[in-house]
């Protein structure tokens, strides 16, 4: 019996979702043949949805990506026959993939672009600055001779 319909799976790189599975008739256990299914969306292979009968009580599903996914599972040729379980599988990516963490690096790079631009104007203007300081300077030194030499003159 399922405990639970919804799971969310979490992990840095999940390259196998293995589910296991057991019916709580103990005697037609070792006949029962079980029949499933995971539906679902999968960038790289489209769905998987081709409904596999087994006596094994586990199944493994490789490089599952970020996704819903539902698992459905029934008791073929028993007592329990048509009786069918559903799961909910979300499967999240991991947060340095989430939508939180591409804003954080858009906007982290904005405000690096940012920081860089105004620190290239401002170094241009204190450069600026000191080339008008020195005109100035320059400027100072030739009207101080202007007046020497006017000076001497008189």
């Amino acid at each position: 019996a399922l405990s639970s319909t919804r799971l969310r799976v979490k992990s840095k790189n999940i390259s196998t979702l293995e589910i296991n599975y057991a019916i709580p008739d103990y005697l037609g256990a070792l006949n029962a043949v079980f029949e499933y299914s995971l539906t679902g969306k999968r960038k790289d292979k489209g769905h998987y949805s081709q409904p596999v009968q087994t006596s094994k009580n586990s199944v493994a599903y490789t490089n599952i990506t970020p996704g819903l996914y539902k698992f459905t599972i029934r008791m073929v040729g028993c007592d329990w026959d048509g009786t069918t379980k559903n799961i909910v599988l979300r499967v999240t990516p991991p947060f340095f993939k989430s939508i939180i963490a591409n804003l954080f690096y858009i906007i982290f790079l904005l405000s690096l672009a940012a920081f860089f631009v105004r620190h290239i104007s401002n170094k241009k203007e204190n450069e600026k600055k000191r080339s008008l300081e020195q005109l100035e300077i320059q400027k100072q030194k030739g009207l101080a001779e202007t007046e020497r030499s006017y000076a001497l003159l008189k």
